[in-house]
């Protein structure tokens, strides 16, 4: 999910969601829910590392924002762990 601003959600917006929706809802099911973050020493780095040792990734592909999408194809590259795509109910995917 985007970690800033988009077309329709502010920064603080998907925080939000992340700790007030998703986190509890993964929690309900046994995950314990972790948001990649920007780390200054080296952005990409790290989360292709999460996209690699996580047990299970949940991509929210609401507002079509490209960072996620390139991140969802370096998780199904890599072919590890589970993978749940979700989006916004009258949100359009391209495929």
């Amino acid at each position: 999910m985007p970690f800033s601003d988009t077309r329709s959600r502010t920064e603080h917006e998907w925080t939000a969601l992340f700790r007030e929706c998703l986190s509890p809802a993964l929690s309900a099911v046994g995950y314990a829910a972790y948001r990649s973050t920007a780390r200054p020493e080296n952005i990409v780095k790290g989360i292709i590392e999460d996209l690699a040792w996580s047990e299970l990734l949940l991509a929210v592909l609401t507002d079509g924002n490209p960072n996620v999408w390139y991140e969802l194809g370096v998780r199904h590259a890599i072919q590890r762990g589970r993978t749940i795509m979700v989006c916004k109910r009258d949100q359009k995917i391209p495929f």
